[in-house]
């Protein structure tokens, strides 16, 4: 009798601590509430045109960097990393696009195969690029839906790709959940300059219209339930534009898309 008592207690006690051990597992892979944090960062500094010299004067090293032709065009891209990690990218010899990975989706640990899923990307072009994934996971966190995609390539660690409102949000090595997945950081508003230099990252909405005017296309969307933006305007000859993404109207992205037809503006 006491013997069948002690066996009890003691699955009593085992069950307590799973369940325990079950539930602080839960909490550490969690992800923090959402959060949006302003950051002044160098990358704030830079515009279209600068030269590569100026841009590493600013930003320091970078982490990364690939050249490529495009179109007859030489491409370098630059990678920095930081508390927003930034992309530069320049057309022979000058800056022609800009990008804070505000977000943080492209982790440097990440490998090759899974740049093939970009931040934004919808699920139904993912699985075209990616294939199908090992192992799909739905979870709910703070009202957002968020779906995790695992793939287990041969070859390569395994990697995890996570939606919200079926678009990419953040990619990681493994299983966990990030803790920081729907944590946003954003440039902060740039210091004024005396000089006409362009935009720069921080700026709103209403200061690059500002500095172009008319805005050819605009786009209101929703980004790992953030509200994001996305406008064309026409820059120095008529015929040539650039075009500039904003995530809680705040500047993170801008590019100089050259020349463009007038097709691309008309309703299909």
């Amino acid at each position: 009798m006491q013997l069948k008592l002690f066996i009890t207690a003691a699955m009593a006690v085992f069950f307590d601590i799973s369940i325990a051990l079950l539930a602080a597992a839960a909490q550490s892979d969690a992800p923090k509430p959402p959060h949006v944090e302003f950051i002044t960062v160098p990358a704030g500094q830079l515009h279209l045109g600068m030269t590569e010299q100026e841009v590493i004067r600013i930003m320091g090293e970078p982490a990364r960097v690939v050249g490529y032709d495009s179109g007859g065009i030489s491409r370098r891209k630059l990678e920095f990393f930081g508390a927003i990690p930034s992309t530069v990218t320049l057309s022979d010899g000058k800056v022609s696009h800009v990008k804070l990975d505000v977000f943080q989706v492209e982790k440097s640990d990440l490998p090759l195969i899974s740049r093939k899923a970009w931040p934004g990307m919808a699920s139904t072009a993912v699985r075209r690029s990616l294939g199908e994934p090992s192992r799909i996971r739905h979870y709910a966190f703070f009202g957002i839906k968020l779906d995790q995609w695992v793939y287990d390539i041969l070859g390569e660690p395994e990697v995890s790709v996570f939606f919200a409102a079926d678009r990419v949000i953040a990619k990681t090595l493994g299983r966990h959940i990030p803790q920081d997945i729907f944590q946003v950081r954003l440039p902060a508003v740039p210091q004024p300059r005396d000089s006409f230099e362009g935009p720069r990252a921080g700026m709103a909405i209403a200061d690059v219209q500002a500095l172009y005017g008319e805005t050819k296309l605009h786009v209101d969307y929703v980004f790992n339930s953030q509200p994001a933006s996305r406008i064309i305007v026409e820059i120095r000859a008529k015929g040539s534009f650039a075009a500039f993404t904003f995530v809680d109207d705040r500047l993170v992205e801008f590019e100089d898309l050259g020349r463009l037809p007038d097709e691309v503006f008309q309703a299909g």
